[in-house]
């Protein structure tokens, strides 16, 4: 049984050379294989791409460049048509541009009439085209004006209607006037007529300061409202005083222009009376836990104070002798909430016993 086991194996052994000399095929077979129509040989299962494979694209360009020639690093000057050779042979490589891709508004229009106002025509170029001169913008100034287009003010050569109108009541005509509309019709009515200015001032009434009271009242409620509501927090921390710190801006720049309005217009009456009463409502604003959030309320109090020293230098016994008495009588609440009040003491004494005299 081994020696006929051994035998197989040495016929299939045998039978591998012939088996291997049918699949060759020689280079004068491979036309007459390709012409046949009809093929029974083994090689009728194979592709013929495998036998004739076409080079790839790449191949084909890599053939068309030829031979790789050596890189020559001298500093000589390299001929024309090498150099001419060697850029189309190189690899393109991503142009960079200069121009930045961010700028602001304000760059792109100067940039815009910088390239519209270099466009000029020589006088030796009549009937050609224009040429095209590009100035950098650091030679060019280009004014302010103009970038923004410039507004035609309305003018109207007939008369206004409150002028026409004589049936609607003046006291409503002038309602609708600025402050500094109803100053200039005052100031011409009143030039060059002593008698008419000297009726005027005698009519003038004190200030109404009511508006203004008004105003700072609504601003404190705004204070407060802006307070946490919770009753776990406390409204006079460093978190209530964050939600409060732009209304009491508010309330701070309120107080500087109403006194200010008051004092250079030199109403000195008035000013003391606003002074009387815008120290209550500053009194009335919270007081926070922080020392240093408190700037705004003592602000206020010092602004307050000094027009108060103002007006009675200014004015004295012109203020009236209710008045003083009012600011006597609250001074001493009023200096346990600034000490800056203190200055008009003397003054005010002063005052007071000149009139009692």
């Amino acid at each position: 049984m081994a020696t006929t086991q051994v035998n197989r194996r040495r016929t299939a052994l045998a039978e591998i050379p012939v088996r291997m000399s049918q699949l060759r095929v020689s280079t004068d077979e491979v036309p007459v294989l390709l012409n046949r129509t009809v093929i029974d040989s083994p090689l009728d299962n194979i592709p013929l791409g495998y036998l004739t494979p076409s080079p790839s694209q790449d191949e084909l360009i890599i053939r068309q460049r030829g031979r790789r020639r050596s890189i020559n690093w001298s500093p000589d000057k390299i001929p024309s048509s090498t150099a001419a050779l060697l850029s189309i042979l190189r690899t393109p490589t991503k142009s960079t541009s200069t121009m930045t891709l961010r700028s602001s508004p304000r760059k792109r229009l100067h940039l815009d009439s910088v390239a519209s106002s270099s466009v000029m025509l020589s006088p030796h170029s009549i009937g050609q085209s224009p040429t095209r001169k590009i100035r950098t913008p650091q030679t060019v100034a280009t004014p302010l004006s103009a970038y923004t287009p410039q507004m035609k003010r309305l003018r109207f050569t007939e008369s206004p209607i409150a002028q026409q109108n004589q049936t609607t009541p003046l006291s409503k005509i002038l309602k609708g006037l600025s402050q500094s509309q109803l100053i200039n019709v005052i100031q011409e009515l009143v030039n060059n007529e002593p008698a008419i200015e000297t009726k005027v001032r005698n009519n003038l009434p004190i200030p109404d300061i009511r508006p203004m009271e008004e105003q700072l009242i609504q601003l404190k409620k705004n204070i407060f409202k802006s307070l946490p509501t919770s009753r776990l927090m406390k409204n006079t921390d460093s978190v209530g005083h964050s939600r409060a710190a732009t209304h009491l801006a508010t309330f701070k720049k309120t107080v500087v222009d109403q006194s200010n309005q008051l004092n250079e217009s030199e109403n000195w009456d008035a000013l003391l009376d606003y002074t009387l009463m815008a120290w209550p409502v500053v009194r009335a604003t919270p007081v926070w836990d922080n020392k240093t959030h408190n700037s705004v309320r003592r602000s206020c109090f010092k602004i307050l104070s000094w027009h108060c020293l103002c007006a009675l230098k200014t004015a004295g016994n012109a203020l009236g002798e209710q008045r003083l008495k009012d600011l006597f009588n609250q001074m001493a609440a009023m200096k346990a909430d600034c000490d800056d009040i203190s200055a008009c003491e003397p003054h005010l004494d002063n005052i007071l016993d000149s009139i009692a005299i």
